[in-house]
């Protein structure tokens, strides 16, 4: 269900996986002893995970903006599926990399961003650093259901299912 929700809307959309507890996360509104809908999420860590593409850097802007109008910690993240073992790291193209930081340069953020690439499986690292970084928000681009996610569905379902936050999916 959750899956279809994600590859259908034409809106952002934000998910609480089984992970997620505890009101410091995502504290609610309560009606008879029971949680009916969060108020606010207090952000001071965002992770935005991207394969450096055209496509996953049209989601970047809202990572970006989230970031500044928050004064969160914003941290970029590539990940190359692998092993590090294979091989020296493959960089982004210049191009992409510039993209981003003119994006970055427009806001006003706390601090400059940390730009990381890992390697390995792309959720198992996603969900590591999350954890690590005690992130409060994942933000991940997805492209329409005809098409391809900038991180394949299995990646996206498994971030969504293992995240200790919320993970917000925004079409690319």
């Amino acid at each position: 269900m959750a899956e279809e929700i994600l590859r259908h809307a034409p809106c952002p959309v934000l998910t609480v996986g089984p992970g997620v507890c505890g009101h410091a996360k995502l504290p609610g509104l309560y009606h008879n002893g029971s949680k009916l809908a969060p108020v606010e999420l207090d952000l001071h860590s965002i992770v935005y995970a991207t394969n450096f593409t055209a496509a996953s850097l049209t989601v970047a802007p809202v990572a970006i903006s989230l970031a500044a109008q928050l004064q969160a910690r914003l941290t970029v993240m590539h990940v190359v599926e692998g092993d590090s073992r294979l091989g020296s790291l493959p960089e982004p193209g210049e191009d992409e990399i510039r993209k981003l930081r003119e994006e970055v340069s427009k806001a006003s953020l706390p601090c400059a961003p940390e730009i990381l690439t890992e390697f390995g499986s792309a959720w198992r690292c996603v969900v590591n650093k999350v954890t690590d970084l005690e992130a409060d928000l994942v933000v991940l681009g997805a492209h329409p259901a005809d098409r391809t996610t900038h991180l394949p569905w299995s990646t996206v379902h498994q971030v969504v299912a293992h995240a200790s936050c919320p993970v917000l999916t925004v079409r690319a």
